[in-house]
């Protein structure tokens, strides 16, 4: 089986079946009909897959150039994915709703997502989104670190929603 990003998820999703906690990971996927590639957030809960959001914003400057490897997802609405035995879809604008978790609507973006003029979270708090994920992998900068607070913290600032930040 190896270690692909598909059988690593599988891994990761039997394990969660007896956690509480939503969880949200990171995963390159193809596309089934294998012509694009997708950075992705997989969000997990109880041994479901509740969503699977693509970066929406491949950054294209200085150190960045994803379009090397992956196609933008802010039109991959319904693409088919690899992962897992089930078919799954790509979720770019989806809010995530879990039955035992009232009250929480959880939208996912990724990294360049939140560094846009109008990120992807805006309409997701104008659609209802109580908290708003976001996976980074930023590589350490001088005075970064700040940049990102004021990011987050501008966000949670203007919406309804709660901004949460992971690199």
């Amino acid at each position: 089986r190896g270690y692909s990003a598909e059988a690593v998820q599988d891994t990761v999703l039997e394990a969660s079946r007896e956690l509480m906690p939503v969880i949200v990971v990171g995963a390159p996927l193809r596309a089934t009909d294998r012509s694009r590639i997708f950075n992705c957030a997989i969000t997990l809960h109880r041994g479901e897959i509740l969503g699977i959001h693509p970066k929406q914003n491949l950054p294209t400057y200085r150190e960045f150039y994803e379009r090397r490897w992956f196609a933008p997802g802010d039109d991959a609405h319904g693409v088919g994915v690899r992962l897992g035995s089930e078919p799954q879809h790509l979720t770019p604008h989806g809010l995530i709703t879990v039955e035992d978790l009232p009250g929480l609507s959880l939208f996912v973006e990724i990294c360049e997502d939140m560094w846009v003029p109008i990120p992807p979270s805006a309409e997701a708090a104008l659609a209802g989104a109580t908290v708003v994920a976001n996976l980074s992998g930023s590589p350490i900068t001088i005075g970064r670190a700040e940049d990102r607070k004021l990011m987050a913290r501008s966000t949670s600032a203007r919406t309804p929603a709660a901004y949460l930040y992971a690199a």
